[in-house]
């Protein structure tokens, strides 16, 4: 699981150093990433996520979709609970 973890921390890695030059370029679309390197840029998330199956197989890799990182918090569920 280790190895795993370390080949998606690389992934999401190389996401973030490119974010800017991804969110210029390739605005809302679905972009993978496998192996520190881009399979693809998508309009659709499901084709994106074929595609990475297809490139990785068993293996980790990221599927996200090209958003500024305030367009991303915004987009993220935010759970309200009165359990104290």
């Amino acid at each position: 699981m280790t190895q795993f973890n370390d080949q998606l921390d690389a992934c999401i890695a190389f996401f973030e150093a490119n974010r800017d030059q991804f969110v210029a370029d390739h605005h809302q679309q679905f972009v993978v990433v496998f192996d520190e390197r881009v399979v693809g840029f998508y309009d659709d998330e499901s084709d994106a996520y074929a595609a990475g199956k297809s490139a990785a197989g068993d293996s980790a890799f990221l599927l996200r979709q090209c958003l500024t990182e305030a367009e991303d918090e915004a987009s993220k569920p935010v759970f309200h609970s009165r359990v104290a």
